[in-house]
């Protein structure tokens, strides 16, 4: 047995972009509509999925998913802050942070419970990397 074990142990999951996806609706139609604001879309050179005439684009699910896509949001909360840009690479961050910081949200994401609150936790993260309202 090692002199120094570590306390953890990490592990890495792969998380279908359908789940993400699942998680910002959460967010962007419900839970964070009190402090965020689309105000602008980025299109993407290619979606990260195909649309279907029963899955038409969501622009923002889908743009902000797809690399080189985004979301230019406002801070209905914050006049003076910057816009806020919604990119994969930021989607990436928040959810790593939602596992790292927040651990009962990252579990009723994983167990498919999430709702506005699980969302606009997610969002905060992709955004701003802690918690800043709610």
């Amino acid at each position: 047995m090692p002199s120094n074990p570590s306390p953890t142990l990490s592990i890495t999951l792969d998380i279908p972009l359908q789940r993400i996806w699942d998680l910002l609706c959460c967010a962007l139609e419900y839970g964070s509509n009190y402090w965020a604001a689309i105000e602008r879309y980025v299109t993407p050179p290619k979606l990260w999925r195909e649309p279907t005439a029963k899955e038409p684009v969501y622009r923002h699910l889908d743009y902000p998913l797809s690399p080189l896509g985004a979301l230019i949001i406002s801070d209905k909360e914050n006049d003076k802050s910057p816009e806020l840009i919604l990119t994969l690479d930021k989607i990436h961050t928040g959810i790593h942070l939602m596992a790292q910081k927040y651990p009962q949200h990252f579990a009723t994401f994983m167990s498919a419970n999430e709702d506005a609150e699980t969302g606009d936790v997610f969002l905060q993260l992709c955004l701003f990397e802690d918690l800043l309202y709610g």
